[in-house]
């Protein structure tokens, strides 16, 4: 029972605290044998009592009530329940079917387990009855067995996936690889990736523990051809030099068992270089890219020079060199790409903005020089591994010859791999 006294004596207002006969706060006496007067009980104390006691059932949310002698206690559990819920809140407002409502917990029907909601978010604890129907059927540890090779709590071994999706080939490169088709492919880490694209030669020394590779190789480009000093009207344009032939190989221990006891030398081809020109020559055609190598495994050869550029008295020709780098050679090669071909020349008007001469030729690492006109008079190095450099234009009236861009150096890239052979 909370309730204030409503005793005919009471008063609507609550007196103020007295001022005299205070003392020193202490307990309650019923006096002594030998004329100790016991405690006084003073109205305002009755007062504080009854006021704490009824502010606990009002804070509850409960109706004062003088017939219930519950209130306190039950008060005291509501309030208690609330503070743990201002940031966990159990039952929702609303239960679907099958759910059952607790104090801060609650089941749920569709999570199958236990959950409480904070804020408006349902969140579902994880138990072995939750995950079955969703994982497998059983208990959790032998769901897991299923999918896992457990052993202490780690996984130990090779991880298998029951079902595989149908997707696109996950061993081609330009394919992204699918859960499901982990089982298919042979298992392995990658230990490091050794990059040779400075122009010359090395010897391979293998990364330990490696015993399986993948070998990317990359001839170096061609450079541009020069084009010819012009006398009075003539112009002349020179051909772009065309990129290197590329191709990836993979290898095993037991491939490279031979070659590796009698040493790999790795060969980076370099680029076409820039031809030499001074005064009143004619054009010349561009220096080839060096071949780039992996010992006598894989061999790429490098992409042609541009044609050189010769006097023209007209406009409107184009002239084109189409002949692409050799495919490459060796063993266990899974991919060749050869080098795109030098770029075309071509003169639609006897000016300067009237002279073009294409890009170098590509290669798999990215696009050759630019494209040069006769405005600029200047030609383009080659920047991607095995690229060819620009041609170059020169319009009427120039007393001296220039050359075309640069080749750019080939490349030969290895990755090293430790992987299950067992698999």
């Amino acid at each position: 029972m909370v309730y204030q006294i409503d005793d005919t004596t009471a008063v609507a207002s609550q007196p103020a605290l007295p001022t005299d006969s205070i003392g020193t706060p202490g307990f309650f006496t019923g006096g002594s044998t030998s004329g100790g007067a016991p405690t006084r009980v003073r109205y305002w104390w009755l007062n504080m009592v009854q006021q704490e006691l009824l502010n606990i059932a009002l804070a509850a949310g409960l109706t004062a009530d003088k017939t219930d002698n519950t209130q306190c206690i039950t008060a005291i559990k509501a309030l208690a329940k609330a503070a743990a819920s201002g940031a966990v809140v159990g039952s929702p407002g609303v239960l679907a079917t099958g759910d059952v409502a607790g104090a801060v917990l609650y089941y749920s029907a569709a999570l199958k387990g236990p959950a409480f909601t904070y804020g408006t978010t349902t969140v579902g604890l994880v138990t072995t009855t939750a995950l079955d129907g969703y994982v497998t059927t059983g208990a959790l540890t032998t769901a897991l067995a299923n999918y896992l090779p457990l052993a202490g709590g780690k996984v130990s071994g090779l991880v298998e996936f029951k079902t595989a999706p149908t997707v696109p080939d996950a061993t081609a490169e330009q394919n992204p690889v699918a859960l499901g088709q982990i089982a298919t492919l042979t298992p392995g880490r990658l230990l490091q990736t050794q990059r040779f694209d400075t122009a010359g030669t090395f010897t391979f020394t293998p990364t330990s523990g490696a015993n399986f590779w993948r070998v990317r190789v990359q001839g170096a480009g061609g450079s541009g051809g020069s084009a010819a000093y012009n006398e009075g009207a003539s112009v002349s344009v020179a051909h772009s030099g065309g990129g290197g032939t590329f191709a990836l190989a993979e290898y095993t221990a037991a491939d490279l068992a031979d070659a590796l006891a009698a040493g790999i030398v790795i060969t980076v081809g370099a680029g076409g270089a820039r031809l030499v020109t001074s005064g009143a020559i004619n054009g010349l055609p561009g220096n080839n890219g060096a071949a780039s190598s992996f010992g006598s495994l894989v061999t790429c050869v490098g992409g042609y020079g541009g044609n050189a550029g010769t006097w023209s008295n007209s406009a409107g020709w184009s002239s084109s060199n189409s002949i692409q780098s050799a495919v490459a050679t060796g063993t266990n090669i899974k991919r060749c790409i050869r080098g795109g071909s030098p770029g075309a020349a071509m003169c639609f008007a006897m000016s300067s903005a009237g002279l073009l001469s294409f890009p170098g030729g590509g290669s798999a690492y990215g696009d050759g020089a630019p494209a040069v006109d006769g405005a600029s008079q200047n030609a383009w190095d080659a920047s991607n591994p095995g690229t060819g450099g620009s041609g170059i234009c020169l319009p009427q009236n120039q007393a001296n010859a220039m050359p075309g861009g640069a080749g750019a150096d080939g490349l030969v890239e290895i990755e090293e791999w430790l992987v299950d052979e067992s698999a």
